[in-house]
């Protein structure tokens, strides 16, 4: 099925520890002025209120750094690659900040904020912002509370692992041949690359950006950044073509589709025209995948506290629709 909902990432975190050390993660209060800013990843529902002209420095992931720089080429702010465990003080308080992979797009991260008490003792928060659970993820132990993408937290149903839809993508695209066949990417949402980079590297396919993304200048550079040496330039040329696309934004009586899918079509040099085929590929974590993640933070640290931050699509404010075909069709011929 289909889940529509409106944009509605916009939750504020009200964290004492967050103000006491002036802490922000994910948001850009146009009035904020000291403390220290970070960002979980570069999708830009969750860098709302930054702008070129913004001064405060933003705390994030080598590979989120260089598609901020890659998005906002002129901006004047400043972004701090954090690869590592790093220590920030605030006068004579002091924390820790750790990114841990996030497996939601390239570049995401949770954050892992150990808090200082007196030299004594610590506070540990996690703040997972989007994040699809990955049972293979090492968590930090001792946490106080975990702040967690609740996105289908309501629902549920099952996605397939990264595995399997990187087999199922594999396997359709190794059946073709290349001579006949070019794949265009026509992902207009961050968060596929690292699957697409991995299908080329075990097949002779490259891709070709479609004739919309050759208009779209950030998404242009955002994928030459990541599938480096897996494209070939200008638009396909052969007679035949696998479109890739997300369709994660189309919209429909002005709404947002959030559609957890890759969308397929093979045609002549035509793109997605509604006649497609779908191949599910989540970037968030579902129910059974949440349950499972507060199991382990909850073996490790016993007295946690779970926060949802509010991303949920709840059955009370989306319809939900039938899609044209279904989520697990047979691979065409």
């Amino acid at each position: 099925m289909v889940f529509i909902i409106p944009e509605i990432k916009s939750m504020v975190i009200r964290e004492p520890f967050f103000d006491t050390y002036r802490v922000q993660v994910d948001r850009f209060p146009l009035d904020y002025k000291g403390g220290f800013v970070f960002l979980t990843h570069a999708h830009s529902d969750h860098t709302r209120g930054l702008t070129r002209s913004s001064t405060q420095p933003i705390i994030c992931t080598n590979t989120t750094a260089k598609l901020m720089e890659t998005s906002h080429p002129q901006a004047q702010y400043d972004i701090v690659a954090l690869n590592y465990p790093r220590q920030f003080k605030t006068g004579s308080q002091a924390f820790q900040a750790t990114a841990i992979p996030a497996d939601h797009c390239p570049g995401s991260c949770m954050w892992f904020f150990e808090f200082d008490l007196e030299h004594t003792h610590t506070y540990n928060v996690l703040y997972t912002g989007d994040f699809r659970w990955n049972p293979r993820r090492s968590l930090p132990s001792g946490l106080c509370k975990v702040y967690y993408d609740d996105t289908f937290e309501s629902y549920p149903v099952s996605f397939p692992s990264y595995q399997n839809t990187y087999t199922q993508l594999l396997n359709f695209l190794d059946s073709r041949d290349p001579s006949q066949f070019r794949p265009w990417i026509d992902c207009r949402i961050l968060g596929i690359e690292t699957l697409l980079r991995a299908v080329s590297k075990a097949t002779s396919f490259k891709y070709c950006l479609s004739p919309a993304l050759l208009k779209n200048t950030i998404r242009q550079n955002q994928i030459k950044f990541l599938l480096n040496g897996h494209l070939i330039s200008g638009p396909a040329e052969m007679s035949r073509v696998i479109t890739l696309g997300d369709n994660n934004r189309d919209t429909q009586d002005g709404q947002s589709w959030l559609l957890p899918s890759i969308t397929y079509t093979l045609c002549p040099n035509r793109p997605l025209d509604g006649n497609f085929q779908r191949m599910e590929f989540a970037t968030h974590s579902s129910q059974s995948e949440l349950i499972e993640f507060k199991a382990k933070v909850s073996r490790s640290s016993p007295t946690v506290e779970f926060t949802a931050l509010g991303f949920n699509v709840h059955p009370m404010r989306c319809n939900l629709i039938n899609p044209k075909t279904p989520l697990n069709p047979s691979v065409p011929a």
